[in-house]
């Protein structure tokens, strides 16, 4: 990633609203977890967004109104992940003021997402990862997040 849009993305999540879980709380066929508008392809904090989503009784909080935790019954997310032969490599990022959203930009895609998902990824996975590598492959594919070369997260864009 450019400097530059490092810069960009470093600010960015300094304005940005932390994530926190809303809606949904499902876990995925393989490992991880979503929330039906982003997922978190592994286990780290499986845990702790759990915690976040059910409250000091055990009982999902009313703001989660679907959720499952059983992994055979699991979001299978396979078909959802874009091919990766078709990414391209994000070369600017833009703030809307008007509604708080973001647009990726690549050569190709200008694909319009929620901020607080980037940062949830930025969060938890940078302090001991070191940068996110963001691809984007239309502007209703996911974008795929990868730390370390690897594939850790899928946000989905707003369709515009």
């Amino acid at each position: 990633m450019k400097s530059e849009l490092k810069n960009k993305i470093n600010n960015l999540m300094k304005i940005t609203k932390n994530y926190s879980v809303n809606g949904a709380f499902l876990v995925l066929k393989d490992e991880g977890w979503s929330d039906g508008f982003m997922a978190d392809l592994t286990n780290y904090y499986f845990e702790i967004i759990k915690g976040k989503a059910i409250d000091k009784n055990g009982y999902f909080q009313n703001k989660v109104f679907s959720f499952n935790l059983d992994r055979e019954k699991g979001v299978d997310i396979k078909n959802t992940i874009p091919d990766k032969t078709k990414e391209e490599e994000v070369i600017n990022v833009e703030f809307n003021l008007e509604d708080n959203t973001c647009c990726l930009v690549s050569q190709l895609y200008k694909v319009k997402f929620n901020p607080k998902y980037l940062k949830y990824f930025y969060k938890a996975y940078k302090p001991f990862c070191g940068d996110l590598d963001i691809k984007v492959t239309s502007e209703v594919s996911p974008i795929t997040i990868y730390i370390g070369g690897e594939l850790k997260g899928l946000i989905m864009p707003i369709r515009q």
